[in-house]
C-alpha cells in the first residue's frame, strides 16, 4: 500500500506543483533524465521528479486507513486519475504521512554527503537527469546554470506560493541509486 500510495503523491505534488511546464522546459534543453526501471508499468508521472519521502501509514488512524484502502484500490496504476475527494484529503495530510516525526534539523535521502540532505519538514524531490551526456561543454554550463535556477524556483518561489516547504535534491549518474518507479 504504502508504494502504491507513494506513486499517487507523486502524481498530485507533480500536478499540483505543475512541474509538467518545467520538465517540458528542461526537455527541450536537451536535458535527458536517467533510464528508469518499471517493471510493474505503472504510470509514470515524470522522467525527472521523483517523491523520496517515506509514507508513515502508522500515523493514520483506522477511517483514514479504510478511506485510503477504498481509494487505492480503485486506482489504475498505469494511468493514475487522482479523485478530488483523495486529492484534499491527501493535501490536508501531508505532513502527517509524508513528513517524518523526528528532532533531527536534517534527513540524508542517498548516502553521505550534504548534497543529499534534506530538512526534516520539507517535501523532498529527486530530480535525476545525465549531467554528462552532453560533452560540449559551453552547453553543459548553460544548460546547468537553467537548471539550478528553476530547481532553485521550485525550492523557493513555488514551495511558497502552495504553502509547502520543498526541498529538490539532485541525483545525476555519478550518483549510484536504482531508478526504479515507485
Amino acid at each position: 500500500m504504502e508504494d502504491k500510495l507513494k506513486l499517487v503523491f507523486n502524481k498530485l505534488i507533480y500536478e499540483y506543483l505543475n512541474l509538467g511546464i518545467i520538465e517540458k522546459e528542461l526537455c527541450d534543453l536537451g536535458i535527458k533524465s536517467k533510464e528508469m526501471v518499471n517493471n510493474d508499468n505503472y504510470d509514470v508521472v515524470s522522467k525527472y521528479f521523483f517523491l523520496k519521502n517515506k509514507i508513515h501509514l502508522n500515523r493514520l488512524n483506522f477511517d483514514e486507513i479504510n478511506f485510503l484502502k477504498f481509494h487505492l484500490q480503485n486506482i489504475d496504476f498505469s494511468n493514475i486519475i487522482i479523485s478530488d475527494e483523495l486529492a484534499r484529503f491527501l493535501l490536508s495530510r501531508i505532513s502527517k504521512i509524508l513528513l517524518p516525526e523526528t528532532n533531527q534539523k536534517y534527513i540524508s535521502y542517498c548516502g553521505t554527503g550534504e548534497n543529499f540532505l534534506a530538512p526534516s519538514d520539507a517535501i523532498v524531490l529527486g530530480f535525476q537527469y545525465l549531467k554528462y551526456l552532453n560533452h560540449d561543454e559551453k552547453d553543459n554550463e548553460k544548460n546547468e546554470e537553467i537548471l539550478y535556477d528553476r530547481l532553485n524556483y521550485i525550492q523557493n518561489e513555488l514551495a511558497a506560493s502552495k504553502n509547502f516547504k520543498i526541498a529538490v535534491l539532485i541525483f545525476d549518474e555519478l550518483v549510484n541509486e536504482k531508478n526504479i518507479v515507485r
